[in-house]
């Protein structure tokens, strides 16, 4: 006969998903721990934008009709909720809204381009020389 022993925190463990069962949640436990700190940021950044692009997609086909100055202002509503600082007028566009780092980057590669900065990207850095650091 095979003893098994759980503790009382596993037994009132509940799955992350109604779909989801405590095997399932602790097999994917164990796959995110064999992940570096770097590989669990990086997927925690990427289900964050898509999250904020889904919610941002809902809110176009909803709101699409508003300027954009209005519809800034009913995304800012919508994301922050109660938490609206005094005084604070949203401003920029989907791309900076949802942090879309591609999009941000191809901005830097045109502006830098455009003023002759040498620049390169490191993983999730960028850098910028001006032409007398290149130089020296």
């Amino acid at each position: 006969m095979r003893l098994v022993i759980y503790s009382a925190m596993v037994t009132a463990y509940r799955p992350q998903a109604i779909d989801t069962t405590v095997e399932a949640d602790r097999h994917l436990f164990s796959l995110l721990a064999q992940r570096t700190n770097e590989q669990r940021m990086a997927m925690t950044v990427r289900y964050t934008q898509g999250g904020l692009a889904m919610s941002l997609g809902g809110l176009k086909q909803r709101f699409g009709h508003l300027d954009n100055q209005a519809f800034a202002h009913k995304v800012a509503q919508a994301w922050l909720g109660e938490h609206w600082p005094v005084g604070f007028e949203p401003k920029g566009d989907p791309m900076t809204w949802t942090q879309d780092s591609i999009g941000l980057a191809r901005r830097l590669h045109a502006l830098f381009t455009h003023l002759g900065i040498q620049y390169y990207v490191r993983s999730y850095a960028l850098f910028a020389c001006s032409r007398t650091e290149v130089g020296n």
